[in-house]
């Protein structure tokens, strides 16, 4: 009887099925039906992520929104969260191993930018939109280290927390025309989600007058939010057009204080090293054996050589610090002191900018010529030394001398001979 009473009981139990889509379990006779809508509503979704870009592709894959359903089905999987979590962070900071320094300090926030306190300090109209998260067309112009790519970065990580913007980054030493074509199509396909696209173009004067014009007519109805980075001087190596389209931002070179400030970040931050005074040496040396130690009066030395060029002073000092750990390595844990004469060794030669045909050309002759009127003898030789050493042609500063006494000193009768014996003794002075 037993046997008898229970075969109805297990004949209406109800054969469940789970399904191939959503993982979900359902009946025998309802499972056709629901897989049927999970395979219209996948499909329709395909499509619709289609129209978009590839980096929609990237950021909204299909997979996750499945995880998401299994997540609130199986509570295991909620747990294990945290895991994947702390594993991607581990990811991360080995990730960072192979990364330059300069690299690793990029600022995110418009309050990391050191310096630039004119055009991005607080109170600023360029600070005042950014902060509303309003990016302006604009050219960022200024000398190599001052901070162009790093403003950009700050700009990437703005568009990174709004919903309607986004960023895309360009070279133009790698990329071309048909590049900038891409980029506007899908530009114009992110205009109808609402998303404007902010195009950053580093070294925006490689491009010729002709691969500008193709800015020109998307830049004007919105399509675009152009932001350019160059070392030359825009009035010459952008087309007029393009300027009138979008605000110059004058960057200027940054100060020693501001490198200092830059390199005790990166020490700090990073944990690179330990910073001491001369006088604290032996305490430091002592709880400090896993990791460098280097004098304050180092980075001060880096900060005044690097002619405000924050990149040049970051590699000098990743330079050092990885040779203080190599000799760390074969010296059996012995702590490893980087004394201002180790920088000067490792880096024989201060970085100067400088060149023969642009800006540097002639601030340099300006300064010169400046120094002189102001009979100021040391400045005047440092700046004609800095010329030499840089490898100005010798007979234009000959040039440069004559005229200065001429209109300035008004003592020197210059004539021809005068002329021959100043360009004489250049060539036997100067080789």
């Amino acid at each position: 009887m037993s046997n008898h009473n229970n075969n109805p009981k297990s004949d209406k139990e109800p054969c469940m099925i789970s399904c191939p889509v959503c993982n979900r379990e359902f009946r025998n006779e309802a499972i056709e039906n629901h897989v049927n809508k999970c395979l219209f509503l996948l499909n329709s979704q395909m499509e619709k992520t289609c129209k978009r870009d590839n980096s929609h592709l990237k950021e909204n894959p299909l997979t996750p929104k499945r995880l998401k359903i299994e997540t609130t089905l199986n509570s295991k999987d909620v747990t294990n969260e945290p895991h994947g979590s702390t594993s991607k962070n581990s990811c991360k900071t080995k990730s960072q191993e192979g990364i330059p320094l300069a690299e690793q300090l990029r600022p995110q926030q418009l309050d990391d930018i050191v310096g630039q306190i004119e055009a991005f300090g607080p109170g600023s109209m360029l600070r005042s939109v950014l902060e509303q998260k309003k990016i302006p067309n604009m050219i960022l112009w200024g000398p190599p280290g001052c901070g162009k790519t790093s403003i950009a970065n700050v700009v990437a990580h703005i568009c990174k927390e709004s919903s309607t913007l986004r960023f895309v980054k360009l070279s133009a030493t790698m990329a071309g025309v048909n590049d900038v074509k891409e980029v506007v199509k899908i530009a114009k396909n992110e205009a109808q989600y609402k998303r404007q696209t902010v195009l950053f173009v580093d070294e925006i004067h490689r491009f010729n007058k002709l691969q500008q014009d193709s800015f020109l007519a998307h830049v004007e109805n919105g399509t675009l939010i152009l932001i350019g980075a160059t070392t030359e001087n825009p009035s010459f190596s952008l087309n007029n057009a393009l300027l009138s389209r979008c605000r110059v931002v004058v960057l200027s070179k940054l100060t020693i204080d501001n490198i200092l400030q830059i390199l005790i970040r990166s020490v700090v931050r990073n944990k690179l090293a330990v910073l001491v005074d001369a006088e604290d040496m032996k305490e430091d040396l002592n709880e400090s054996k896993d990791i460098p130690v280097i004098e304050n009066k180092s980075l001060q030395w880096l900060a005044e050589v690097c002619d405000g060029d924050a990149r040049i002073a970051l590699g000098a000092l990743e330079l050092a610090i990885t040779a203080a750990r190599a000799q760390m390595k074969n010296s059996k844990n012995v702590s490893q002191v980087i004394t201002l004469g180790d920088l000067q060794n490792g880096i024989k030669r201060s970085h100067v900018l400088y060149d023969r045909q642009g800006e540097e050309h002639y601030n340099i002759i300006s300064a010169i010529h400046k120094s002189i009127r102001a009979s100021d003898d040391n400045a005047a030789l440092y700046w004609t030394t800095r010329a030499l050493h840089s490898g100005e042609d010798p007979l234009y500063i000959a040039r440069r001398l004559i005229r200065i006494a001429c209109e300035d000193i008004g003592k020197c009768l210059v004539n021809h001979i005068f002329t021959t014996k100043i360009l004489k003794w250049f060539k036997l002075v100067v080789p």
